[in-house]
């Protein structure tokens, strides 16, 4: 094979293996939102009054179960207002942590079922559901900051317990009903399959490079290069589209949900970029060093 021909090859090679690089970077951080750590690590920080204002500002429309928690928690704060019990109190109650808890238990449970030949119906059943709400009120029943008589904690309690029971059904409905099975399973081995794709050929471009370009180490270089470009773009979208989206999302209230994602996103899209930038500058160093040493 002529020179010509092996370094049109090997430029053809090394623009693909810029754009295979892209893809697998946006892909693999993209898909690293929805491991199971990312989402617990979200539900631990998250504040569930917070997230209750937030679903009041959104359309909800198209969506049966965030109907049912607009519905639930517009019941849960005029149920407490009529009994003279602040908004701040009923923000302390839905933010205590045993809450949180519960609900990566539910998101665990829910998970865990992906996958799996029979569904588990049993995601939270009602009793474990209300003697949550029962341990809730005792703890805040503790907090010296908050003063409610007994009959306030027994109405408020039912309110609660009245205004969450269909959200409840809807979960365990949406369990049984909703969730394809099937569906879950071929989206998890189509996930699978790209990732092994996108591997499979950045290390099959790799390999042409080095064969074609293995004299005088200039495989180094065609490699680099494509990583190098990879690399600014990375980091420019990361120091400058990323704010951007941050601000639009911010605008809206109803995007208020997926800014921590966002900010997730970014944070990995920006450790990729400086692990890149310093796979280039070792490269690079390797290349000049090799090239100065043929030169001697």
């Amino acid at each position: 094979m002529g020179k010509v021909v092996r370094n049109i090859i090997t430029i053809f090679c090394s623009i693909l293996f810029f754009f295979v690089l892209c893809y697998n970077i946006i892909f693999f951080n993209i898909e690293h939102l929805s491991s199971k750590s990312v989402v617990l690590d979200y539900i631990d920080d998250m504040e569930v009054s917070e997230v209750l204002e937030n679903i009041n500002t959104m359309d909800v429309k198209d969506s049966i179960m965030l109907q049912k928690i607009k519905t639930m928690r517009d019941k849960i704060y005029t149920g407490a207002s009529q009994i003279n019990i602040p908004k701040q109190v009923v923000d302390e109650y839905l933010d205590l942590d045993m809450l949180n808890d519960k609900l990566k238990d539910i998101f665990i449970k829910v998970n865990d079922n992906v996958g799996q030949e029979h569904i588990n119906n049993d995601i939270i059943t009602t009793e474990e559901w209300e003697n949550l709400l029962y341990n809730m009120i005792i703890e805040l029943k503790y907090d010296e900051n908050i003063h409610l008589d007994d009959n306030q904690q027994h109405l408020f309690l039912e309110f609660v317990k009245d205004a969450s029971a269909p959200v409840i059904e809807e979960l365990n409905n949406f369990n049984l009903d909703h969730i394809d099975n099937n569906g879950l399973i071929e989206l998890f081995i189509n996930v699978t399959v790209v990732k092994t794709i996108g591997i499979l050929s950045m290390l099959f471009l790799l390999t042409i490079i080095i064969i074609l370009q293995r004299k005088h180490g200039k495989w180094l270089l065609y490699v680099a290069v494509p990583l190098a470009l990879a690399t600014i773009i990375l980091l420019l979208t990361v120091g400058l589209i990323g704010p951007m989206l941050k601000g639009l999302l911010q605008s809206g209230s109803q995007y208020i949900l997926i800014e921590q994602q966002l900010s997730t996103l970014t944070h990995s899209l920006l450790y990729s970029g400086i692990a890149m930038l310093i796979v280039t500058i070792i490269l690079f160093i390797i290349y000049i060093y090799h090239n100065k040493k043929q030169k001697a």
